[in-house]
């Protein structure tokens, strides 16, 4: 009788183990399918499509669905089922997103299939994200696969969002695209803020060249009247000066004028 009580305990005492795992797994589910496990804030959306798991980007405008890969402006994920929700529901078109914590967010296999621990960023299909296979801004990182043979195929994957430049090597060809296609989307949100550093770099250069001519030409001709008069060295040298230093003020009024032009 006692040996059977003691291959009874023993049997129990390695179930427990199993039965408490399998219990932390099926809440573990739970918990990610019913609850982002995170504190949302209510954001102004002017896109009225955004839906739960799409990823929101900044604008001077408002807060709009990320549309550019690799987006340096990523705010977050629209989710309506966080664990906390700070509620502005007053702002009009105001839907909850997420920047910490853990999500699910829609994603394509659009830059290949998605393996658990791959890094997750913004693409160019509004809201939607896809892995990330070189640097830039990435949304976080997957907790689980997705792969489809549709590279336009959209699911929903949960996702340890944490927002951050992500740095690889990447070749010339690839680094020119981005920054034309950065250069594009500021030209659409911004233009005025792009006119203003358009115009300021045009002083700056103007400037620049016009110190460089002033002096090139000051050292051109101090060189011949020297030649011609080595006795007046000491005019000559205080005249070449007094060009130098006017050429480094026409410099550094250019750059005055472009810091205004910035600020206003």
């Amino acid at each position: 009788m006692k040996f059977c009580l003691i291959v009874l305990s023993i049997f129990c005492f390695a179930l427990v183990p199993q039965v408490v795992s399998a219990q932390e797994e099926a809440t573990s589910e739970a918990s990610t399918a019913d609850t982002s496990l995170g504190i949302a804030n209510y954001k102004p959306i002017t896109d009225s499509s955004a839906k739960d798991g799409d990823i929101i980007s900044s604008s001077n405008r408002n807060y709009i669905l990320s549309k550019l890969a690799y987006d340096p402006n990523i705010v977050g994920v629209i989710t309506s089922k966080a664990a906390i929700m700070l509620a502005e529901e007053a702002l009009e078109g105001a839907q909850p997103v997420m920047s910490n914590g853990t999500a699910l967010v829609n994603v394509s296999a659009k830059n290949g299939g998605i393996t658990k621990g791959d890094l997750i960023t913004t693409s160019d299909t509004p809201g939607v994200g896809m892995k990330a296979t070189k640097s830039g801004y990435v949304l976080g990182t997957a907790l689980e696969d997705f792969d489809t043979s549709d590279s336009e195929g959209i699911g929903q994957i949960a996702v340890s969002l944490n927002i951050h430049f992500n740095s690889l090597k990447a070749t010339t060809g690839g680094s020119l695209k981005d920054f034309f296609s950065l250069s594009t989307l500021a030209a659409t949100e911004s233009p005025t803020l792009v006119f203003k550093y358009f115009m300021a770099g045009l002083v700056i250069v103007a400037s620049v060249g016009a110190g460089l001519f002033m002096f090139g030409r000051t050292a051109n001709k101090g060189l011949e009247a020297l030649g011609r008069n080595p006795m007046a060295q000491k005019i000559i040298e205080m005249g070449m000066f007094i060009n130098v230093v006017l050429a480094v003020v026409v410099v550094g009024a250019g750059v005055f004028i472009a810091s205004l032009i910035l600020k206003f």
